[in-house]
């Protein structure tokens, strides 16, 4: 995952006002340019599944999309399409394309903190044919070989921060991970936009800081592995 695969959007949002701000209802910043962290709860403890570790990466960038669902009478659903099925999806010969998505529906009133919750997401998964190296050219990475892979994500307590200051824009869930039988659990952390970060700069704009075109009332970092912007706390993850 390099800087240039992300094009962080600019945030349009009054930030520091000094005025009370209407209630911005239940906004999701409809992008595919999400950015999910997952701590870890507890790992497969498997021999197989420690010794080919599969387990859910780091974090990754996901699409994150609210839409209404016009053959249920209108009601709003949120869909969640991580990139480890998304970027799988091609070499799957097996799972219908709408079952790489998590779909649930989405409960348009929010509670007192400003959170939207999001119920009854379906399983998402992909059933992928193994893939092989590719060695790379001109200076440019190659792509490394892969097993099959049979991954399946379940979402759940799946909650959408939308205050007036960050209308949609900050996301948490617990998530069961499910890698060729190898099960472990998370919980999630998610911002909008995801935006590239250099580790150990000084530089605002380069780590997370003014000029990175981050919410300046996010409390971020930049995570080293990923060399992207993560909410630094749970959510609502706030200065």
């Amino acid at each position: 995952m390099t800087q240039r695969l992300i094009a962080a959007a600019p945030l349009l949002l009054l930030a520091g006002c000094g005025f009370e701000q209407p209630n911005s209802g239940c906004i999701v910043q409809d992008s595919a340019s999400w950015i999910l962290k997952y701590d870890e709860v507890q790992k497969a403890t498997d021999d197989v599944c420690v010794a080919n570790k599969r387990f859910a990466p780091v974090g990754e960038l996901a699409g994150i999309f609210k839409y209404i669902d016009l053959e249920k009478g209108g009601d709003s659903t949120l869909a969640i399409r991580p990139d480890g099925l998304a970027s799988r999806g091609a070499r799957d010969n097996v799972t219908n394309q709408r079952e790489q998505t998590a779909f649930g529906n989405l409960n348009l009133q929010q509670d007192a903190q400003y959170f939207c919750s999001a119920d009854d997401l379906s399983v998402a998964k992909v059933d992928a044919v193994a893939r092989e190296a590719v060695p790379g050219k001109d200076g440019k990475p190659g792509i490394s070989a892969e097993e099959p892979k049979k991954l399946a994500y379940v979402f759940t307590h799946v909650k959408v921060y939308s205050a007036p200051s960050a209308p949609g824009t900050q996301f948490s869930a617990d998530l069961e991970y499910t890698d060729n039988g190898c099960t472990s659990t998370y919980k999630v952390r998610g911002m909008w936009p995801a935006v590239a970060c250099t580790p150990g700069s000084e530089v605002p704009a380069l780590s997370c800081g003014q000029g990175s075109g981050v919410n300046p009332d996010f409390a971020v970092v930049c995570d080293p592995t990923l060399k992207l912007c993560v909410p630094e706390k749970a959510i609502p993850s706030l200065k």
